[in-house]
Parts: C-alpha cells; structure tokens; sequence
C-alpha cells in the first residue's frame, strides 16, 4: 500500500522534505511510529494529522491513495 505523506511548516526541516511516499502502513498508529524510527526530531514535536483532509485525534485506517498531512500546531486569531 502507497501513502502520500505531505508535511508543512518546521516539520519539513525535519524530515528534510516538504512531500513522502510511504509504503505498507495499515494506519495512522503505525504511521507515527515509522515516521519517529525514520525522523527521531519527530518524536519532540507535536504534530496534527489529516487523513484525506479530515484532521483526525484517534486510530485510523489508511488505504492506498490516502492523502495525508502532517501538520505544526497552529493558532488562529
């Protein structure tokens, strides 16, 4: 399974890359921990993820083509 991973903000210095492509995770628990194996920095910054443009706070499956995002914490005014 193909999963496009984007990254924005200071999490790009991080993973060196604004744009991922990750293959066989089944969902966004396994996500997190490839990406703290793959990007130590990861694990000290907190981050949102949206999955196919929904921000998500729980477990949830990925299928392939997912689109997901991984975002800074952010503050509107």
């Amino acid at each position: 399974m193909d999963i496009e991973v984007k990254v924005f903000g200071q999490l790009t210095d991080l993973t060196g890359s604004a744009a991922l492509r990750i293959c066989d995770v089944r969902d966004t628990d396994e996500l997190r921990a490839l990406l703290a194996d793959r990007y130590p920095p990861l694990k000290d910054h907190p981050y949102a993820i949206a999955v196919d443009r929904k921000i998500i706070s729980v477990k949830t499956n990925l299928e392939s083509g997912s689109v997901v995002v991984l975002m800074p914490p952010f503050s509107g005014g």
